[in-house]
């Protein structure tokens, strides 16, 4: 699964805005059985919970389509995990 593109042919891409990278991503990286890339989900948020639900799945990864990669967590990339009640 491949969620960003940081370098490409020689260049820094870090400092790019995320759907700029992703957009990059997506015109060099080819989608292979082996290789699956990881789109940007802006208007289906309940849709990709109850998906996320139904796999038993941990949770997903929240990012301001602006943001740029900085190597840590900040308040530009949020991880939601979700909560089951027992």
């Amino acid at each position: 699964m491949v969620w960003d593109i940081l370098h490409y042919a020689g260049k820094d891409l870090r400092k790019l805005p995320l759907m700029e990278r992703k957009s990059i991503l997506h015109d060099v990286l080819p989608e292979t059985s082996q290789i699956n890339k990881i789109r940007y989900i802006e208007t289906a948020g309940t849709a990709l919970h109850n998906m996320i639900v139904a796999n038993n799945l941990e949770g997903t990864v929240a990012k301001r389509k602006d943001s740029r990669y900085v190597g840590m967590r900040s308040n530009d990339w949020i991880k939601v995990i979700l909560t089951r009640l027992l």
